[in-house]
């Protein structure tokens, strides 16, 4: 076949997917990894016939969903006489008999030598006596525009606008949310929730400058 003669023929396809192909060292088989429901299944497809079928489905889950850039499966080989497939799965290697998908695992030992450094650990302030809130809910004003009553840190606070400093609405120990103003200016009801009690009921509060 000439150069830029190539075709590209789809060779095994379905549901699941076909993935990691190793054809073996006849070329009669190709070994690939499809996914069956939730698990990932080695097929063994005939060359000749066209024919798919399940060796085994022990193996760990492939990546298929993945940004698999190594490939969705660890490679996997045969043994020279085309009868067995090694692979790795589940931490282990194994050998899978391609007649009958009788499945043995291959026991080894590696000598390693790893040197252990001592830990760094760095002293981390998890959190400070004061710090600036960046999000409020449920700002209101009220209705001259003077005032404005907000909640921030699960608590309602009011501040004189344009440029005064953040205060308590109340001393309650208790969660505030919602804030209105009445038409008149003078009460501020809110809803609030409490840990303790586990009610959520609304509240109101006579405002004060």
């Amino acid at each position: 076949m000439g150069k830029g003669q190539g075709k590209v023929v789809t060779l095994v396809s379905g549901a699941g997917g076909a993935a990691r192909p190793e054809p073996s060292p006849d070329g009669r088989h190709l070994a690939f990894v499809r996914r069956v429901r939730s698990k990932s299944v080695l097929y063994l497809y005939d060359m000749a016939s066209g024919a798919q079928r399940p060796l085994w489905d022990g193996l760990s889950h492939d990546q298929q969903e993945a940004w698999a850039i190594f490939g969705v499966y660890p490679g996997f080989d045969w043994t020279p006489d085309g009868k067995h497939i090694i692979l790795w799965a589940e931490g282990k290697i194994w050998r899978v008999a391609i007649t009958h998908g009788q499945v043995a695992e291959v026991p080894f030992t590696a000598p390693v030598k790893q040197e252990v450094h001592e830990t760094l650990r760095f002293r981390q302030e998890v959190f400070g006596t004061s710090f600036d809130v960046r999000m409020i809910r449920d700002a209101v004003t009220s209705p001259d525009g003077g005032t404005l009553v907000f909640a921030a840190l699960g608590t309602l606070w009011k501040k004189t606008l344009p440029s005064g400093e953040p205060q308590r609405l109340t001393d309650d120990d208790v969660h505030e949310h919602e804030p209105a103003f009445s038409p008149d200016g003078k009460v501020v009801v809110y809803t609030m929730w409490s840990d303790s009690t586990l009610v959520r009921q609304a509240n109101w509060c006579q405002y004060r400058e």
